[in-house]
């Protein structure tokens, strides 16, 4: 049916004049109550993320760039590109023994000291949110990555690491393979950018120790595996530079939430789901992360394809940091060359008919764990470390009270730093943690396993293996070496993160 002749006169402010219905003022009007419901609604849906940003303080603590307003709004505004520097400022005003305030993007982070770090690791996890900060740095409200089941985290202690003796021998067959198959050939000096091919090998051998070979050999998989965590972080800074009144509006629309994200959640049920159910059928049993995962969960959590985002959120909180740990690494190996035979001749000591690290035997890589925790001394993975939010106040024992709400962290790239703990902080020195273990008082501070124990990273000790199961059997078959003139580049501070600058490398092939 036609509207037109029935609209009377538009310029009535009655939409109902002589018994007839001014359609296009009434129109107006109920587009305009949408708008405004629309609007409340954004409001009310978005108001809790707002508030977030609020944390509570500790009176008299103090803060980096000054504690009023606008002054912690500048400094958030730094913190972007200078966390490094902020950080450094509050350490050495405190000189590194009192707590101190650095304003951020995801609000006021309270930086502790050392001295707390004991007293602080025995709070109760039903106390503590270990990815509170997890979720506001990737936006969970909007992404929906990284859940906050206990299960990975749990699992990681109760089950894999006891089954590494097992486990470890098929990942390093893994690594042996997928540096063949993910490396070219290199039979000359040939430039290489060693990242994207050091992450799928580095996945794939994850993979070998989280679904057998199946998963493993899966390329899709190890692709959404990859790029999980990229994908996230590109939607979360999308997201971040969205005002917050309209993200509920928006951020469906970002293309890696509308289609990349539930991608990889896609693909991760069609890897894990059909292994899960014929091991049901089956009966057959594995040793493996995805069965550790089925036989640990509990009422809620026991649907298969709970447990196939389960295993993403594993690769997401494992694979990278590998990757990571691993590429400064070798860029380290490249700027000091010399150190490539100290590796290999004390894995050639210890390797067995097979070419694996032997169970047991990891331990006895003095030198390379010295070198391994160094590098990441200089250029750690993040300038904070032991980040969590506290869900109720904590009194500690000399009296201060962390209040809740508060989001915690330890510079751990500024203590590194401190000549108090190291002499001579900015050279790298190899063999430093190699020569410390003869002091009684920080011997068990020297290993590479020990290096993020403050900021209690599960799964540490299967890291610590692969990372060092990879660098040998990758020296093992390359010589490699930065082009000439090329230099190690200095790790950049964005947020939290200590971002490792990409270079391609020289790699030839050895001849054996």
């Amino acid at each position: 049916m036609s509207f037109n002749g029935i609209v009377t006169n538009s310029s009535s402010s009655n939409p109902v004049s002589g018994g007839r219905v001014d359609l296009s003022e009434w129109v107006t009007l109920n587009y305009a109550i949408s708008f405004i419901l629309v609007v409340v609604s954004l409001i009310w849906a978005s108001w809790p993320a707002a508030l977030s940003k609020s944390k509570p303080m500790v009176p008299g603590v103090y803060v980096v760039g000054g504690s009023n307003k606008n002054e912690m709004k500048a400094t958030a505004k730094r913190f972007r590109n200078e966390s490094k520097t902020l950080i450094r400022e509050g350490y050495n005003h405190t000189k590194g023994h009192e707590p101190f305030y650095v304003p951020s993007n995801l609000g006021p982070r309270l930086i502790i000291p050392t001295r707390y770090m004991e007293e602080l690791k025995s709070a109760p996890m039903d106390k503590v949110d270990f990815v509170g900060t997890v979720h506001e740095v990737f936006e969970f409200d909007y992404t929906g990555v990284v859940h906050r089941s206990r299960t990975v985290p749990n699992t990681l202690i109760s089950h894999l690491t006891p089954n590494l003796p097992k486990i470890m021998p098929e990942v390093q067959d893994e690594l042996k393979v997928a540096i063949h198959e993910e490396f070219p050939p290199c039979d000359d000096w040939t430039e290489v950018e060693i990242m994207p091919c050091m992450s799928r090998v580095i996945t794939r051998a994850t993979s070998r120790m989280a679904g057998g070979k199946a998963l493993a050999h899966d390329p899709e998989w190890v692709t959404a595996a990859i790029s999980y965590a990229l994908t996230a972080f590109n939607a979360s800074q999308k997201i971040k530079s969205i005002p917050w009144l309209v993200r509920r509006l928006v951020a469906p629309w970002i293309s890696e939430i509308r289609k990349d994200i539930p991608w990889c959640f896609s693909v991760a049920a069609r890897a894990a789901i059909p292994i899960l159910e014929h091991r049901e059928r089956t009966g057959e049993d594995a040793t493996d992360f995805l069965q550790f995962l089925k036989d640990n969960t509990k009422d809620g959590e026991r649907e298969n394809s709970f447990i196939s985002h389960l295993l993403l959120m594993m690769a997401f909180a494992s694979t990278h940091s590998s990757v990571l740990t691993i590429g400064a690494l070798i860029y380290d190996l490249c700027a000091y060359p010399e150190l490539v035979d100290i590796v290999r001749e004390e894995y050639e000591s210890i390797v067995d008919k097979d070419g694996n690290i032997p169970v047991g035997e990891f331990n006895k890589m003095v030198k390379t764990d010295s070198i391994m925790k160094e590098s990441q001394r200089i250029s750690p993975i993040t300038v904070l470390t032991f980040e969590r939010i506290f869900t109720e106040d904590k009194t500690l024992r000399d009296g201060f009270t962390i209040p809740a709400g508060s989001q915690i962290g330890v510079p751990n790239f500024q203590i590194g730093m401190d000549p108090n703990f190291y002499s001579n902080p900015e050279k790298f020195d190899p063999l430093r943690f190699e020569k410390l273990r003869n002091d009684p008082n920080r011997a068990n501070k020297t290993q590479f396993v020990s290096a993020h124990a403050q900021s209690m990273s599960f799964g540490r000790q299967f890291m610590d293996q692969e990372c060092k199961a990879f660098l040998v059997k990758l020296l093992t078959n390359y010589d490699l070496k930065f082009k000439d003139g090329q230099k190690r580049q200095p790790n950049v501070p964005f947020n939290n993160q200590y971002v490792l600058q990409r270079v391609p490398i020289m790699i030839k092939r050895r001849n054996l």
